[in-house]
């Protein structure tokens, strides 16, 4: 991914990981020596701390992230609301970015009670100064839900199902001079 990082200042890569992993000791020495190594700067990665486990020692935790957060990384707490967290997480650790779980997405049209916690999640990502992804997205009935409710982004099936990287970059270049065509159209 080194050289499409380098050409493209504003995509990021996201790595998942759990408690278990941000607590090791070095975890944070260890990332630094391989985003080094691969000549990619810490602003092209997102890292994905997931709810499904709980962190033993949140202070700890709380210094690590603010430390990768310093260092130019954005942290996004995964699998927001299912998880160990509370809203305490979210307070206390100091993200920048919710990920709205699918369970939640899957929801969307169908039940109020999941309308009314991803509106939940918006605000309180907004009034915290952080971004909201929904995740799981397979219909664009749900996109829809999703956009009305204020989430900022939102990935799943609907945009693409996993692909091999050799796929991933034609289809994204393909997707991007859609979009030059597309917003030169649109300006005309």
């Amino acid at each position: 991914m080194r050289p499409f990082l380098r050409s493209n200042k504003t995509f990021r890569v996201g790595f998942n990981f759990g408690a278990m992993h941000l607590m090791q000791p070095g975890f944070t020495d260890d990332l630094r020596q391989h985003v080094t190594g691969a000549r990619v700067g810490s602003r092209s990665v997102t890292l994905e701390i997931t709810e499904r486990q709980e962190l033993p020692d949140f202070s700890k935790a709380a210094g690590l992230v603010k430390s990768l957060r310093q260092r130019g990384y954005t942290v996004a707490l995964d699998d927001a609301g299912i998880g160990h967290s509370g809203l305490s997480y979210v307070q206390k650790l100091g993200a920048d970015v919710i990920k709205i779980d699918k369970l939640f997405v899957d929801a969307v049209v169908s039940e109020h009670s999941a309308r009314v916690l991803i509106g939940l999640l918006v605000n309180l990502a907004r009034e915290l100064g952080m971004t909201t992804v929904a995740e799981g997205i397979e219909s664009q009935e749900q996109a829809d839900a999703l956009a009305a409710l204020g989430v900022d982004k939102g990935q799943g099936y609907l945009m693409s199902p996993p692909v091999p990287f050799d796929v991933f970059l034609p289809m994204l270049e393909l997707n991007r001079m859609k979009f030059r065509h597309d917003a030169a159209r649109s300006a005309a």
